[in-house]
């Protein structure tokens, strides 16, 4: 299943199951998944919904296995496992630049201290 291609002016595709088997070894790999603007449901009701887990892998995650997040009373929302090796990237750049500025700032202080005369 590619979620590659825009079906609604905002770009954001649904996808609604009501029931998914899976047999033998087979999987289901969602390829152009993009967090925010893909959604995966499967109804509450379904058969076999652990085995369902299991066997959808979703590119570009470190996981095969996804998560459930409740969307309403008959629909769980199929969330990949782990980030986008994207969104990595953004929470540590975030995290380094604040260690910069918080380094900034307290050498600015270590400075200030140091001109400071001291009264004995």
């Amino acid at each position: 299943m590619s979620f590659g291609y825009r079906s609604r002016r905002d770009g954001i595709r649904h996808l609604f199951l009501d029931n998914l088997i899976f047999e033998g070894d087979s999987h289901l790999l969602v390829t152009g998944w993009k967090s925010g603007l893909h959604r995966l449901f499967v109804r509450k009701d379904s058969w076999f919904l652990d085995d369902i887990l299991e066997n959808i892998e979703f590119e570009g995650t470190h996981l095969p296995k996804g998560s459930l997040r409740s969307y309403d009373n008959t629909y769980w929302e199929i969330i990949p496992g782990l980030p986008e090796p994207a969104t990595y990237g953004e929470i540590f750049s975030a995290i380094g630049l604040g260690l910069w500025y918080w380094g900034k700032k307290q050498r600015r202080r270590y400075i200030a201290q140091q001109r400071v005369p001291s009264v004995a």
